[in-house]
């Protein structure tokens, strides 16, 4: 199973938890179910809400994980015409190998379930709720079948309407890293890649939660540290770099030379087997980096493209 993701978790999330044991209607979305006992909400930003006993809810919103099971609810989109019409779980399921899906019950309710191969010593069973809630639900391996009644429960009590996913922030944080500059989204997060040389800006919506392999719709902005071979560089070598989620031997564009606020730079839109996106190489006297946008190639094509090309349009030196 392929990663598209990999995650490094910086950030720790504002959450606003709800009292225990109560009906709980998640924020402006048709969506209700009944805390189990002892368990308790928490609301991280428009997309996602996180389950579990209170202190399980505090590891998972710190990026830690949880002792016992919790449970992750995200907003994805609803089916797509361009994926043939089906939705996110038919479409993580046509693209991972080994996995299966079935229709389960939940009281009166059947919902469309994947069970996930152990990972870290935990298990993972993703359920669809409405087309455009998916819901994650994680447990330590030796904790997986006594978990079973709570969850049955939790997912029976579920009244859900389909809703479309919020719309993009607008670009009102700005990052600056090394001497290069851009603005995000307010609920974008930025963090290292694991070395000096390459950083990642993304939404919270597109973490893994609780070491589970997911593949998220939205995009994704690298940037790589090219200048300490600046002056081997031009816009004729965008092609041969590589950069997290560009992959050059994959279906590559025509090059297009251009010029992003001043900034001598070309650009290269590509498509891997994973998604769709955009490379542009920006070169300044003593400069060099390697801007990558990149997403599912549908939504990219829908929405997440102009998203990239809006961001783009906010770079600059410093």
């Amino acid at each position: 199973m392929r990663l598209l993701l990999i995650m490094i978790l910086l950030f720790v999330p504002t959450s606003t938890a709800v009292p225990q044991g109560e009906v709980y209607t998640w924020g402006t979305y048709n969506f209700a179910f009944s805390l189990p006992d002892s368990w308790t909400a928490a609301e991280d930003g428009d997309s996602r809400l996180v389950l579990g006993v209170p202190d399980d809810v505090n590891r998972v919103l710190a990026g830690e994980l949880a002792s016992g099971l919790v449970v992750d609810v995200r907003v994805v989109p609803p089916p797509l015409e361009e994926l043939r019409g089906r939705n996110a779980i038919e479409d993580f399921v046509a693209s991972n190998r080994g996995l299966t899906l079935d229709d389960r019950t939940y009281g009166s309710r059947t919902l469309p379930t994947v069970d996930m191969p152990p990972v870290g010593g935990r298990r993972t069973r993703l359920v669809l709720v409405a087309d455009t809630f998916l819901i994650t639900a994680s447990a330590p391996a030796s904790l997986w079948e006594e978990t079973f009644p709570i969850l049955d429960a939790l997912l029976a009590s579920i009244e859900a309407q389909p809703v479309s996913p919020p719309n993009p922030l607008p670009l009102t944080q700005h990052f600056t890293w090394r001497d290069i500059s851009f603005d995000v989204p307010s609920d974008w997060f930025m963090g290292s890649m694991g070395n000096n040389l390459s950083m990642v800006s993304m939404t919270n919506a597109n973490r893994i939660f609780g070491g589970a392999t997911f593949q998220y719709l939205q995009l994704v902005i690298t940037v790589q540290d090219h200048s300490y071979i600046r002056s081997a560089l031009s816009p004729d070598s965008l092609p041969g770099l590589e950069a997290p989620f560009y992959e050059p031997d994959g279906a590559l564009g025509n090059p297009i030379r251009q010029d992003v606020n001043g900034i001598p730079a070309a650009s290269v839109e590509f498509v891997s087997g994973v998604g769709r996106g955009k490379a542009v190489l920006l070169l300044s006297p003593r400069s060099a980096y390697l801007f990558v946008g990149f997403s599912d190639a549908d939504t990219w094509a829908k929405s997440e493209g102009a998203l990239f090309e809006s961001v783009l349009a906010t770079v600059h030196l410093e």
